[in-house]
């Protein structure tokens, strides 16, 4: 969540641009906000022309409107093209985008060990979370489904990218869904975007994922933590480069009749159910990519797993939130942030170095 001023609006090609004045000469910050994948995408540029935010603002828009129709795990796109060809035995072309999140995932999920996977999307579906209206209240799939399903076992290692640029894959039940690690690649494209018209201070909001790049106008970009309970958990300030990517289950979610709980729209690929212990998760780290995948992952693993993962993906800044507001954090990521209130109980900061660089020696 980007904390940032408003409000004067102006027109420019075709945009809704929000242009923030005050009476004395203070720089310019210009709000930009564009529909990507479904949800609210925001954009604050600083020291920036009018020019230079129209057309790049729509440069994203027509690039982020193609992604959509290359990766949408449920409506008619090339996704569901190839998810439809692995279904009935055959290969199917694949654009390059599609094979690079292939490629990318299958190195991620072999760190993870599997906790990680794209290629759940057919449990994604039966849990009822292919929708755009939530919560979820329809009926959940039965236990012989999940059972069937895991011993089908799809995964993303079983995808191959063959040399013409065509996906195939050596189990039928794999069906492919991105959503875990979509919005990290859509946010390094967009940076790339706005650097192409020379706007190298902005900041990135994709619902609670968020990009950070340059200054607002010298200054770190301040931004706020969600709190699964409402509100606002904590917050911090943000410089170049910094990615900062949460999950958690308060604004997708099914509702569990039976025991009156809330279940994440996060599928564990281990088990074939939705995740459990963990109300939310923040990751700090230069690759969007990475930051989207391990806050993903983190909610999937929980507290058990919550050192093992940061490990073996080299994150140094995390923190987790469990269901009974139990607070798992790292001591660089607690040096970064200001806690907003305070949780019901906090296990002793996990030392993985001093700092989120993650170039300098682990501990």
């Amino acid at each position: 969540m980007a904390i940032s001023p408003g409000p004067l609006r102006e027109i420019l090609a075709g945009s809704t641009v929000l242009l923030v004045l005050a009476c004395s000469p203070t720089p310019r910050l210009w709000q930009q906000e564009l529909l990507v994948f479904g949800s609210s995408t925001q954009l604050s540029i600083a020291d920036a022309s009018a020019d230079a935010v129209a057309l790049s603002t729509a440069q994203i828009a027509q690039r982020m409107a193609l992604r959509n129709g290359e990766w949408h795990a449920w409506k008619p796109s090339d996704l569901t093209r190839i998810n439809a060809a692995f279904a009935a035995g055959r290969s199917a072309p694949a654009p390059a985008s599609i094979r690079a999140l292939i490629q990318r995932s299958q190195l991620l999920s072999a760190q993870v060990n599997g906790a990680f996977d794209p290629a759940i999307g057919g449990m994604i579906a039966a849990w009822g979370f292919h929708s755009s209206d939530y919560p979820i209240r329809s009926a959940p799939p039965a236990a012989v489904e999940i059972e069937q399903w895991l011993r089908e076992k799809p995964g993303i290692a079983d995808v191959v990218i063959h040399p013409d640029g065509r996906v195939s894959s050596s189990n039928r039940a794999v069906q492919l869904d991105f959503g875990a690690i979509a919005e990290g690649a859509a946010a390094k494209e967009i940076r790339s975007i706005l650097a192409e018209h020379g706007i190298d201070n902005a900041l990135i909001t994709m619902g609670g994922d968020i990009l950070a790049a340059g200054s607002n106008h010298g200054d770190p970009w301040r931004v706020g933590i969600l709190d699964p309970r409402g509100g606002v958990f904590a917050g911090v300030l943000l410089g170049d480069g910094d990615a900062l990517f949460s999950s958690g289950d308060y604004h997708k979610y099914r509702e569990d009749i039976e025991n009156g709980t809330r279940l994440a729209h996060i599928i564990n690929p281990l088990t074939g159910r939705p995740t459990q212990g963990t109300a939310s998760s923040t990751v700090l780290h230069p690759d969007p990519i990475i930051a989207d995948v391990a806050a993903t992952t983190l909610m999937v693993v929980g507290h058990a797993g919550f050192e093992a993962t940061l490990r073996a993906l080299g994150i140094r800044c995390a923190m987790l939130l469990g269901d009974d507001d139990t607070l798992h954090i790292t001591t660089a990521m607690r040096a970064r942030i200001e806690l907003l209130r305070q949780p019901a109980t906090q296990v002793p900061a996990l030392d993985l170095g001093e700092t989120c660089d993650v170039s300098a020696p682990s501990r």
